[in-house]
């Protein structure tokens, strides 16, 4: 009872967690996050693989009524009776849905939620990715949590304990301005900001690592990349932790072997998205081939005229706004569950005013200029400059963009000039991709 009333309220649970510590796991957490972990135990011994594939059975012909039922779009657009589903032909009626784009998503937001949830009591979840063109989600705290099961398994193989050990997070929800210090510690973390990994900042970063003592990192390859460079050009010696996972950009083999030689550590990747409807994990020395957790989503590839095969995906677990056959815009051959030669998320460096060079995928547009633009990609054409395209939405006007301008000029003007473009569409590669960074000034980082 106490649990139900606590995670009903949004901003009760949302100020709780900022005491979890001290709150025990079952208010912390819905049922289903413990009946996830438990699936993922079970599937870890390869013993109950029968007991599995009816359970994902009976997940998928549940999500597929779910959303026949109870979600606008899917209601409209795909023609099923729901008395037609069950658990033996749920497999064969998902593809009777179409592929779901983001722009499918974004244009009728409303109509994928859930009716059987307020969305007053769902929260808000956006993301650019490497193609910069703009998706954001409704979740609830039992789609967060689930999430949540899946990433504590994966760090719990490796030894990781909740509260205990010292981990060091680099990412998108860790930016500092350039004036400020780019960390800021959390108990036992410590988040580094990602613009801040340039020759100005990295032996305080470098030397800010050695004091925390860090066991584990969740970071940008890109980032931690730098940090060896560092290692490496002032002789210091080899850095140990226990496990670094190498997240939100892919990661190459030259990479993992550079990074390895300066850090002692196990190594691995993690393939995920705000959208909620993939994960996968790579593990070293194979970094690259990125397997796919089966009991997460139902993932497909659709090929395009060029050969190359976009995943696809449909979470089992996602109902307050569920993503049915959902095309990520990442490519990658999916093969006995594996993913090979992943492709879309791209590292490319922009070159500041200094001449430092500034990680691309740290320039993102906040969460409130999705709400009109559609796309964007950042474009630099000489040192010092960026420009950022954007393709508006509908309901995209001066004033807008002139808060857009400003808003990047904030985090980002002591580093570039900087200019908007309003533009009809962006250009796509013929891999049918589109860049998030263009760097045609033929500057390079050092």
């Amino acid at each position: 009872m106490l649990r139900q009333f606590i995670r009903s309220k949004p901003g009760l649970y949302s100020a709780g967690l900022r005491f979890k510590e001290a709150l025990p796991a079952f208010l912390r957490y819905d049922r289903l996050y413990f009946e996830v972990k438990r699936l993922l135990k079970l599937q870890e011994t390869g013993s109950n693989a029968l007991y599995l594939k009816k359970y994902l059975k009976k997940r998928l012909a549940l999500l597929l009524r779910e959303a026949l039922s109870y979600v606008p779009y899917y209601r409209e657009n795909v023609r099923v009776s729901v008395k037609e589903i069950n658990e033996e032909s749920a497999y064969d009626i998902l593809k009777v849905f179409p592929y779901l784009s983001k722009e499918t998503i974004m244009r009728n937001q409303d109509a994928f939620i859930n009716q059987k949830y307020n969305k007053r009591g769902l929260y808000y979840k956006t993301g650019g990715g490497s193609t910069g063109q703009g998706i954001g989600v409704w979740k609830s705290l039992r789609d967060l949590d689930v999430v949540r099961a899946f990433n504590n398994y994966e760090f719990e193989k490796v030894g990781f304990q909740l509260k205990k050990s010292k981990i060091v997070r680099c990412g998108n929800d860790a930016m500092k301005k350039k004036n400020e210090p780019p960390w800021e510690e959390r108990g036992t973390v410590l988040m580094l900001s990602p613009p801040h990994f340039t020759p100005q900042w990295i032996e305080a970063i470098y030397e800010k690592l050695v004091r925390f003592e860090p066991e584990f990192f969740v970071i940008y390859p890109s980032c931690l990349e730098e940090v060896a460079k560092f290692i490496r050009d002032k002789r210091k010696p080899v850095f140990k932790c226990k496990h670094i996972f190498l997240a939100a950009e892919g990661v190459t083999d030259r990479q993992y072997r550079f990074i390895k030689e300066f850090f002692s550590a196990t190594i691995g990747a993690i393939y995920n998205l705000t959208e909620g409807t993939h994960m996968a994990v790579a593990q070293g020395p194979d970094i690259t081939l990125y397997r796919l957790n089966q009991l997460f989503g139902y993932s497909e590839n659709l090929p395009d005229e060029y050969g190359n095969f976009e995943i696809v995906g449909t979470s089992y677990w996602q109902t307050a706004m569920p993503l049915i056959r959902y095309r990520t815009q990442d490519l990658g051959k999916i093969f006995n569950g594996v993913i090979h030669s992943l492709d879309g998320r791209k590292q490319e460096y922009l070159i500041a005013k200094d001449g430092s060079a500034v990680i691309g995928y740290s320039i993102r547009i906040d969460d409130f200029t999705w709400d009109y633009v559609n796309i964007y990609q950042v474009v630099q054409e000489e040192k010092g400059k960026i420009r950022i395209k954007v393709v508006p939405r509908g309901n995209f006007n001066d004033s807008i963009k002139n808060e857009l301008l400003k808003r990047q000029r904030e985090r980002w003007g002591g580093l570039f000039d900087i200019s908007i473009e309003v533009v009809d569409d962006i250009a796509r590669t013929k891999a049918g991709k589109r860049r998030l960074i263009v760097n045609a000034s033929g500057c390079q980082p050092s």
